[in-house]
């Protein structure tokens, strides 16, 4: 009898990712401040929804925990994270978002 493709492995990340600090994150764009929280960064980033402006420069605040990062993300990868578009385009600004921060 086989489980299914990669349960194990998600509940037992689930399980030691709630036990962490959340990450918070804040973003500026536009003079609008953007606020939100999650047990991983995708988390996060997938609570905010930001319409008419996500292409446009802005400033993100991680904190998560003991380190707080600030970058600014130009404006492709702001409407690529915030903006309204597919699934796939989101999961790679998101991959690359994580590698310019060290996360």
């Amino acid at each position: 009898m086989a489980r299914p493709k990669g349960t194990k492995n998600k509940k037992i990340t689930r399980e030691i990712l709630e036990q962490g600090e959340p990450c918070k994150i804040t973003i500026k764009c536009l003079g609008r401040v953007f606020k939100s929280e999650g047990i991983t960064f995708d988390d996060a980033v997938n609570k905010i929804k930001i319409s008419n402006g996500a292409r446009a420069l802005s400033v993100i605040t991680i904190t998560d925990g003991k380190t707080k990062k600030t970058k600014i993300l130009n404006a492709r990868h702001t409407n690529g994270l915030f903006g309204q578009g597919s699934p796939t385009m989101k999961s790679i600004h998101i991959k690359s978002v994580k590698q310019m921060l060290g996360i």
